[in-house]
């Protein structure tokens, strides 16, 4: 993970310095952040910026120049913030590896005494191999006086729990109730076997072709002290064979328990042929660098879905003014007004929004000596919806052949937008009664509780 943050690092720190030379001549300069944002917006493909464009464009009404402006600003500001915090997370996470989660001397600290076991990994390897082992480490056990009484009546628990199914002790072909506490929980008893291969330290029991007669050990101790109690019973062994990272777990836990009067335990590096050291943890702070990077990056992607969100639910507003517009169009050009003199009544008419927004700037281009028909294409294809567009074709193609002809035109326009804008209200309706159908359906369920609940009672 350090490899990966610094590697972060020095890139950030090289974009920086690339930026700062670019960039160095402008009146406002950029900042470090906002300099890397302006140079790699400058490796964005054109047909990305061109989708970016549009989206903006349809939020709000800007001219070409200006709306490439707006569109490097927006991306580069983007881009500045996903490599900022990218940057301080990878710093940040720097600082920490060089911070041991653990101290790797060997010394694990021993829960005190009634606190509950913990957990150390370990890792063992042996040559190419290696193999993951997890250490139950017990809390610090103290000396009692009780531990007397404690042992003679734990040997009778003993006595009566240990054969399990068996009908006795001559005859055992189950396995072996082992305990491991007495019926109070206060002794802890530690299994030993003589023939390790007839019965386990666990109780288990395999057959083979011939029985044997296997001593059992009972150390009952508590935290200082320790009796030893036997059992003798006749088992049919089994065969197996331990390797040698099974011996090294074996003298680990006869570490573990010969040291729990001591606060910390200290592992050997090897037992025998078998490496010991502790689990690696590093891959934790890996992943939760890998996660902050990944948040930063979809925030960024967030914040374009959101342009782009909004630029749809723009394109609903205009749909939903269409008939509106065609409408009033065609009435004020029958009426004799010039399409200016139409779109500037209209404009007055309408309440703030993108469609009174798109006629001001369309008056505004031809005031500047841009030819009308330019302009009314303009704002058919600025606006980006088939209907703006279509009105805005039969506009210019009878600009210069009156008005006779082209009302007749807007006339047949007007209809279908009737019927157009009447299915667009029908859909918005249906998708709102969708909306209430949780609601509604939770509703029911209440009611029929509401009812259900003094039948279930008998009431």
């Amino acid at each position: 993970m350090r490899v990966m943050c610094m590697g972060i690092i020095i890139g950030v720190v090289v974009l920086a310095i690339i930026s700062r030379k670019n960039f160095s001549k402008y009146k406002d300069k950029p900042g470090v952040f906002g300099g890397i944002g302006l140079l790699l917006t400058g490796l964005i493909p054109p047909g990305y910026k061109g989708r970016l464009r549009s989206y903006i464009r349809r939020v709000s009404v800007k001219g070409d120049n200006r709306l490439s402006i707006e569109a490097d600003r927006f991306m580069s500001t983007v881009i500045a913030g996903c490599v900022k915090y990218v940057f301080w997370a990878a710093v940040i996470f720097t600082v920490i590896s060089y911070i041991p989660e653990e101290e790797d001397s060997g010394a694990i600290v021993r829960p005190g005494y009634g606190e509950s076991q913990t957990y150390v990994e370990l890792e063992m390897s042996q040559g190419d191999t290696s193999e993951s082992y997890t250490l139950v480490v017990y809390p610090m056990e103290y000396t009692t006086d009780r531990f007397n009484e404690l042992a003679d009546a734990a040997q009778l628990y003993i006595d009566k729990m240990y054969l399990g199914d068996n009908p006795d002790a001559e005859h055992v072909t189950d396995n072996l109730q082992l305990v491991t506490k007495d019926e109070t929980g206060t002794l802890t008893i530690k299994w030993e076997s003589d023939d390790p291969l007839a019965v386990a330290s666990d109780g288990k029991v395999s057959a083979v072709e011939t029985e044997t007669e296997v001593t059992l050990t009972a150390r009952i101790k508590d935290e200082n002290n320790e009796r030893t109690y036997t059992e003798k019973v006749t088992v049919l062994p089994v065969q197996a064979e331990l390797t040698d990272s099974d011996r090294a777990k074996v003298e680990i836990l006869d570490i573990e328990e010969s040291n729990r009067s001591e606060e910390e335990l200290v592992l050997p590096e090897a037992v025998g042929d078998v490496e010991i050291r502790r689990a690696d943890k590093s891959s934790n702070r890996t992943g939760v660098f890998m996660l902050i990077i990944v948040t930063i990056v979809l925030i960024g992607v967030y914040r374009v879905y959101g342009l782009r969100k909004k630029a749809e639910e723009q394109d609903e507003v205009l749909r939903g003014e269409y008939f509106g517009f065609a409408n009033r169009l065609t009435l004020l050009l029958g009426a004799g007004m010039s399409m200016q003199e139409a779109l500037r009544t209209i404009s007055r008419g309408l309440a703030a929004g993108p469609l009174k927004d798109e006629i001001d700037y369309t008056l505004n281009m031809i005031a500047s000596g841009t030819s009308e028909g330019a302009a009314y294409m303009d704002m058919g294809r600025n606006i980006g919806l088939q209907e703006y567009t279509k009105l805005m074709s039969l506009i210019v193609q009878n600009l210069h052949h009156g008005n006779s002809n082209l009302i007749q035109l807007l006339e047949q326009e007007v209809k279908s937008s009737y019927y157009i804008n009447r299915e667009n209200i029908r859909k918005r309706g249906e998708q709102a009664s969708e909306k209430l159908m949780l609601p509604t359906g939770l509703l029911l369920i209440v009611v029929i509780g509401i009812i259900m609940y003094p039948a279930l009672l008998g009431i």
